[in-house]
């Protein structure tokens, strides 16, 4: 399967109201296509926030466009519930449902949907035929109460995981505890005390947690916790003991290695395969790691250190942010990052299966930003500005999008300039002020400033983005 975006999302996908009609104009090709159900919203691949995969190999993505999206295994793309930026809390089949900023989504053997609502404070569960409901907390209550169904509280839920039971653990991330929602319902603190951030190891309440933000769970009953503060991977046994499975807390870094001897940059996701490693969105790092049963830390893909978007084997391949990860039936790895749904094989192929894929690299928001100083004696002034950003791959053929914001009477011009030794991509931004009159104490970092008739500085705002639209050789 394969859905590929090869263009901008405008402004209309930005907002949700894709039609149909429009939707070969955000790049997905012939051979995928668009499902708008009669419960369901146009979709749109834009700041998601969560992924996860069902034995069918169906994909789900949650976004902060406040909607779950659903793709086939056929490349079919739908969205499953919500509505594109309605903020809401409210119960129901798809679109008629609501959420504020969903964050952690996962699976069980029926194919429910489990949605951890940041915002909301609440657990969502979402049935194959869209049907909405709050499974534990209550909309707008804040708290770390234990308890069934509504009476329970969260405090800025964003993981959710299940296990083969029924069983779902929350990443509870205000309360840095980690909870767990019984098939009946019933909601109780599995490990670590409200209010209480640490690194301790122990059992139950005796361990701490700082910012635990993905979650995942393996056959074997344990559960898998990435935290973003401490930098570390944490294990928590069916009975409840808790222990530093990779990292050492509060040290960030990008080492491999085995145990504490390994490093992180607050790790986001986590997932585990059938053969107990588990996988790791190395956010800080821009890398996807591995953790092998015997707790070895390898990186499969990604350099640490390097951001940008590219498809490759392993290390040449590159990532922005990854956020979460899930592993399929097929043995793949998927990465989610804001925009984009990543694929890594079993062999460490990297490949863009979803999203603005920009050909094999794209950079998009870059900002330059200068100011322009007073010209006193009224004449022209110009100049070229450059902006240089490492592509880190073969140049192809490029596009550019340049917007300004200033209070001048010039528009900049921009031109592409490319040195295919250094992997550099420069954007010339050509500017031209004559006068420039407005309001305020003439202070630089105003960009309407002097007095009335006086000389301003103006500060110009470029905006870049930059796709490859050829194919490299």
């Amino acid at each position: 399967m394969k859905v590929t975006c090869r263009g901008w999302v405008s402004a209309f996908a930005l907002m949700g109201i894709v039609s149909t009609s429009m939707f070969s104009m955000f790049g997905i090709p012939a051979n995928a296509q668009q499902e708008l159900s009669a419960f369901a919203a146009a979709p749109s691949f834009n700041l998601t926030t969560g992924i996860a995969t069902d034995s069918a190999g169906y994909i789900y993505v949650a976004n902060s466009h406040n909607t779950i999206l659903k793709i086939t295994p056929a490349g079919v793309v739908m969205t499953l519930a919500g509505t594109p930026d309605v903020r809401g809390h409210a119960d129901g089949i798809g679109s008629a449902a609501s959420f504020i900023y969903p964050i952690g989504i996962a699976t069980d053997g029926a194919a429910n949907v489990y949605v951890a609502d940041k915002v909301s404070n609440t657990i969502r569960k979402i049935t194959p035929a869209g049907v909405v409901t709050t499974l534990a907390g209550t909309a707008g209550i804040t708290g770390h109460t234990d308890g069934m169904g509504g009476d329970a509280s969260f405090n800025g839920p964003v993981g959710v995981a299940t296990d083969s039971t029924g069983n779902v653990y929350v990443a509870d991330y205000g309360n840095d505890i980690i909870r767990r929602v019984a098939p009946n319902g019933v909601v109780t603190t599995l490990a670590g005390m409200a209010g209480i951030a640490g690194d301790a190891d122990g059992i139950g309440a005796n361990a701490s947690f700082s910012l635990p933000y993905g979650i995942a769970t393996d056959s074997s009953g344990n559960v898998f916790v990435a935290e973003m503060s401490s930098h570390t991977i944490r294990k928590i046994t069916p009975a409840g003991v808790v222990t530093t499975l990779a990292g050492k807390a509060d040290e960030r870094g990008h080492a491999d290695g085995i145990g504490a001897d390994a490093s992180f940059s607050s790790p986001h996701g986590v997932a585990t395969d059938k053969a107990g490693d588990v996988y790791v969105a190395d956010y800080g790092n821009n890398v996807i790691r591995k953790i092998a049963p015997t707790g070895a830390v390898t990186t499969i893909a990604g350099k640490a250190g390097e951001s940008a978007e590219y498809d490759g084997m392993g290390g040449a391949a590159r990532f922005s942010g990854p956020m979460a990860v899930a592993t399929s039936s097929a043995g793949n790895v998927l990465v989610l990052e804001a925009d984009n749904i990543r694929e890594i094989s079993p062999t460490g192929m990297v490949t863009t299966i979803a999203g603005q894929v920009f050909g094999p690299w794209h950079f998009q928001d870059q900002f330059c930003e200068w100011d322009v100083p007073p010209d006193n004696s009224g004449t022209t002034r110009s100049g070229t500005r450059r902006c240089s950003l490492n592509v880190g791959t073969k140049y192809c053929s490029s596009s550019i999008e340049v917007t300004s914001a200033n209070p001048g009477n010039s528009k900049p011009k921009s031109s592409l300039v490319y040195d295919s030794t250094l992997n550099v991509l420069a954007v010339d931004t050509k500017f031209k002020v004559e006068r420039a009159e407005g309001e305020g104490n003439g202070a630089k970092d105003d960009p309407q400033v002097g007095g009335p008739g006086a000389h301003s500085w103006l500060h110009y705002v470029v905006r870049i983005t930059v796709s490859s639209t050829g194919s490299c050789k």
